[in-house]
């Protein structure tokens, strides 16, 4: 019983890493709503920096440093927030618009092109847009450049962006059934990308892809 409660012991590192990715996603939920859902961005690339410092080694993964990196990263993080959210608002709206385009549009095959293309820039959206808030966790970046790499890097690891697509809608889905997937979500598809594009992203800090 003794051992299990050893430091080194495994019992230990689980609950240690368990306690660690609830307290991180605390931090991200407070950050994100404190800002009214507009500092999302900052808080996410914090969110990752923590998880990416952590599968490193490197340690420091505490209140200060999550604040030293939402103040570092947060202008650009939160413009690629307002994108993403001015963007899927403005393509949900036009999704949900088609009965209004079988009104003006009678050819049904044209509404399904429409239809399939505003999908299209969804996806591509939310693609991007996550790519850009993982790489801000590794680099400094202008949005511009950003919004470049991140774009490719989304085709460029096709397989990672299928996965990390597929289980961000997992992960939303179970947060809106399952309420405390709230406080585990983020920091669980934050591990997981980490886990994952750790290898691709072979950079430095500041440094280039």
């Amino acid at each position: 019983m003794k051992n299990m409660f050893a430091i080194d012991s495994a019992f230990h590192r689980w609950g240690t890493n368990i306690i660690e990715t609830v307290y991180i996603n605390l931090l991200w939920l407070f950050f994100t709503l404190v800002g009214v859902g507009i500092t999302g961005g900052a808080a996410t690339v914090a969110l990752v920096t923590m998880f990416r410092r952590k599968s490193e080694g490197k340690g420091n993964i505490g209140l200060g440093y999550f604040w030293a990196v939402f103040k570092k990263q947060g202008v650009v993080a939160t413009k690629v927030w307002l994108i993403l959210i001015g963007c899927c608002g403005i393509v949900l709206f036009n999704m949900t618009q088609v009965e209004q385009w079988a009104r003006i549009i009678k050819n049904p095959w044209i509404i399904v092109v429409l239809f399939a293309l505003q999908f299209t820039m969804l996806i591509q959206v939310v693609a991007t847009s996550m790519y850009a808030l993982i790489l801000l966790a590794y680099v400094e970046r202008s949005l511009k450049v950003l919004l470049f790499e991140a774009t490719v890097m989304a085709y460029q690891f096709i397989g990672a962006t299928v996965t990390l697509m597929a289980l961000l809608a997992v992960l939303i889905y179970g947060s809106v059934v399952v309420p405390i997937f709230t406080f585990v979500g983020m920091s669980v598809f934050a591990m997981i990308a980490v886990k994952i594009l750790n290898p691709k992203i072979n950079v430095q800090e500041g440094g280039s892809l």
